[in-house]
């Protein structure tokens, strides 16, 4: 699977977040992942971001062989590594809601 995901910050950022990439399967269980610095191969830090800059992040994420049929969510989000914490998401207000954004869903059919 071959997506491209665009990153735009605010401000200067001050820690090296990685990118998550997870797929999870309609129970929420995580069936892939990938974790990476962003940027075309790994080359372009959140240190590095300038506000307004954007920044494409592409990624090929391969499904695991014999994955079962049934509806996948692709989820995306930042975290400081090795173990986070995750950046938020936030509404309107400034308030916190996540700390991923669901990309889409896919379906795979059995054969």
């Amino acid at each position: 699977m071959k997506l491209t995901f665009y990153w735009q910050t605010l401000a200067e950022m001050e820690l090296p977040y990685q990118v998550f990439l997870h797929v999870v399967n309609e129970k929420g269980t995580l069936v892939t992942q990938q974790d990476r610095t962003p940027g075309p191969r790994s080359k372009q830090p959140t240190t590095g971001w300038l506000p307004g800059e954007v920044i494409d992040h592409p990624v090929e994420l391969p499904l695991p062989p014999g994955i079962a049929p049934g509806r996948y969510q692709i989820r995306v989000g930042l975290y400081f590594p090795p173990t986070g914490p995750r950046l938020f998401i936030v509404d309107s207000q400034g308030q916190p809601v996540s700390d991923f954004v669901e990309v889409t869903t896919f379906e795979v059919e059995a054969r």
